[in-house]
């Protein structure tokens, strides 16, 4: 019934994770959605603190000095892996939504979810993914910790949504910053600092990004490479306009912040702010 390039083709492993939603009772997602965005408003209600730390995985990170006690701290992707990081930080949210780093067959994978588990199991974490992968992580995860889920839509719409109070949904973008952080922190604080989104410089083009050895499995890339082949079939152009749309997105939503009286401010040197 399918049949899926996973060698050649790029979209591959979203393809896999579309697929999946098939075999889903799509009642089951409506209801799960709605009972994450009962959560999130649950959580507004509860907010004490007035500022949030976005914390990015780039080499900054590692000699940040700062009292997080400050800030609600939302964290992103591999940075569940750097243990002396979260206690420290003491994370209230996780967020990720990328489609072969996260839900994935990889030993990656597996050791990223392994470290989620751990998050919540200490600090109670808040995680946010999109509601596309429901169908594996309801089978990945186990019920007490899918109960720290909130899983959000992605919709094809024009314009960035600042306040998922209003409307629980999000516009795709390729960038977790841009796609859930960013959104998140609009709707719910007014003060967004960030640390550690370290970008690269634009001659870099070999990858997406420069990462904290603290904050990446350095030693898995080679094998998800392998099983995820097309995805990583990718030349310098690619990286290039995927740097190009990423900082255009960026700059949309600094001017958003400026619209909604909404504060952004890099606590630590970026190529993106």
């Amino acid at each position: 019934k399918y049949m899926v390039d996973f060698k050649e083709n790029k979209e591959a492993s979203e393809t896999l994770i579309n697929i999946s939603r098939d075999f889903t009772d799509r009642k089951e997602e409506e209801k799960v959605i709605k009972e994450s965005e009962m959560r999130l408003k649950k959580i507004n209600k509860e907010i004490s603190k007035n500022k949030v730390l976005l914390c990015g995985s780039g080499p900054t990170i590692e000699n940040f000095d700062i009292n997080y006690e400050n800030y609600d701290v939302m964290i992103c992707n591999s940075i569940v892996k750097n243990k002396d990081f979260l206690n420290q930080a003491k994370p209230k949210y996780l967020m990720f939504g990328d489609p072969i780093f996260h839900p994935g067959p990889s030993k990656y994978s597996e050791k990223f979810r392994e470290d989620v588990r751990f998050l919540i199991e200490q600090h109670n974490t808040q995680i946010f993914t999109l509601s596309r992968d429901y169908a594996i992580y309801k089978n990945v995860f186990e019920k007490k910790y899918l109960n720290n889920f909130s899983f959000v839509p992605m919709k094809k719409i024009k314009n960035y949504n600042s306040d998922l109070l209003k409307n629980f949904y999000i516009k795709g973008t390729g960038n977790i910053l841009t796609l859930l952080m960013l959104p998140i922190a609009f709707s719910l604080y007014d003060e967004i600092m960030l640390a550690g989104f370290d970008g690269r410089k634009k001659e870099e083009n070999s990858y997406y990004w420069k990462h904290s050895n603290k904050n990446q499995y350095e030693d898995l890339l080679e094998e998800i490479k392998l099983i995820h082949s097309g995805y990583f079939k990718k030349n310098n152009l690619f990286y290039d306009q995927y740097y190009e749309n990423h900082t255009e997105t960026v700059n949309e939503w600094v001017d958003l912040s400026k619209i909604n009286n909404k504060k952004i401010t890099s606590l630590t040197p970026s190529n993106i702010f």
